[in-house]
């Protein structure tokens, strides 16, 4: 992965992240690629942090042909002789499966919500998401003592 980018609030939901994703296979100690790729990943979602528990609703995630040349009918490096047929299947697969993770992560994780990896009211926090700000709102909640 390179170049990974974080935005808040700059679309209609909290979060958009991006960045671009290299594809090689090689032999096991071979030095040659038998398949090179470049991939663009987008993804927006929306999330909060609600008593030590992350929450989220992914809007869109997608993978779509990256680096120079994006109306590209093969991937950037073939040594195997990948048809054009063959890459946009590949392509239909990889829509696929990332609509099966988008549907997974909603669904089986996010909806449930992602136990923080502290101690249950360590902190007690809550995140809000404004058109150009994000507030996080800690309390300290056993770090209070008395003298």
């Amino acid at each position: 992965m390179k170049n990974p980018r974080l935005s808040f609030g700059t679309s209609d939901s909290h979060v958009a992240f991006t960045t671009q994703v290299t594809l090689g296979i090689k032999i096991e100690d071979g030095m040659n690629y038998l398949v090179y790729d470049e991939m663009d990943f987008y993804t927006e979602f929306d999330m909060s942090i609600e008593q030590e528990t992350f929450y989220g609703n992914i809007k869109q995630m997608r993978f779509t042909k990256g680096g120079d040349n994006k109306g590209r009918e093969l991937p950037v490096w073939d040594d195997l002789e990948v048809s054009p047929a063959e890459y946009l299947q590949f392509w239909g697969w990889m829509d696929k499966k990332t609509d099966a993770v988008f549907r997974w992560l909603n669904n089986q994780v996010f909806k449930a919500g992602v136990q923080l990896p502290y101690w249950n009211l360590e902190f007690l926090t809550k995140f809000k998401f404004h058109e150009r700000a994000m507030l996080a709102v800690i309390d300290l909640y056993y770090n209070t003592y008395e003298k």
